[in-house]
């Protein structure tokens, strides 16, 4: 019994220690242990979650935890949309007992303010990139682009012709 308590007590320290969601589910999918982390990271408590199927909160798609008990292997950073607004990356083993499959452990990283932020750097560089292409055409269309000089007298001298050149309109 003091042995059973001890490993209980890692098994609790280590659950609380990581940075990570963490799950842990029998071979049916109820939901044994769950983390601070998965807390956080879901908005469910221990006592929202534990006894359930873990298929009563995701979608059976996103539950990637229960095809590896399923197909009795491991998956180490898998890309995974749990829910529409979590973003993670999975590692997840079966647990297996004497070859038989006994539930499964699911050790999830959230990389959520990631995506959002590729997802805005995208967007940042499209726009940065249709506004050199505007620049480029604007400047395409003046006859004295290129000419190299940087001098004052001859910038003068180009902003006066270029005044001078521009279409007048008749009314």
């Amino acid at each position: 019994m003091k042995q059973w308590k001890l490993l209980l007590t890692y098994y609790n320290t280590l659950l609380h220690s990581v940075d990570d969601a963490i799950t842990v589910v029998d071979e049916n999918g109820v939901i044994r242990s769950w983390n601070q982390k998965a807390e956080e990271m879901y908005g469910l408590t221990v006592a929202d979650v534990q006894g359930k199927s873990i298929t009563t909160f995701f979608e059976t798609e996103s539950v990637v935890l229960m095809s590896t008990i399923h197909d009795r292997k491991g998956v180490i950073k898998k890309y995974n949309q749990p829910k529409p607004d979590v973003h993670v990356l999975i590692n997840m083993s079966p647990i297996l007992v004497d070859d038989e499959v006994v539930g499964g452990i699911s050790v999830e990283r959230n990389i959520t303010d990631i995506v959002k932020l590729n997802d805005e750097l995208s967007s940042t560089a499209a726009s940065l990139h249709e506004l050199e292409r505007n620049v480029q055409n604007e400047q395409s269309l003046s006859p004295f682009n290129k000419i190299k000089g940087r001098s004052t007298v001859l910038q003068d001298a180009l902003h006066l012709v270029e005044k001078v050149s521009k279409p007048m309109r008749l009314y």
